[in-house]
């Protein structure tokens, strides 16, 4: 067998995780943290904690309605 062979690489289909409720709005702020990084030169590190304390408002804001 050819080490790059097809036949070395598979394995058993698994099925997809479900997507966590607030999968969209850690992504969307995570996509602002990006842009951020890129766009505006903002630190990685701020722009992930700044992202991060969004999503706890999000859920925190949630868990109270």
């Amino acid at each position: 067998m050819d080490f790059l062979s097809t036949e070395t690489f598979l394995t058993e289909k698994a099925k997809p995780s479900p997507q966590s409720k607030y999968y969209s709005a850690a992504t969307a702020q995570l996509t602002n943290a990006l842009r951020g990084i890129l766009y505006e030169g903002k630190d990685l590190n701020t722009a992930l904690r700044d992202a991060e304390e969004a999503v706890k408002k999000t859920i925190e804001a949630d868990k109270n309605k």
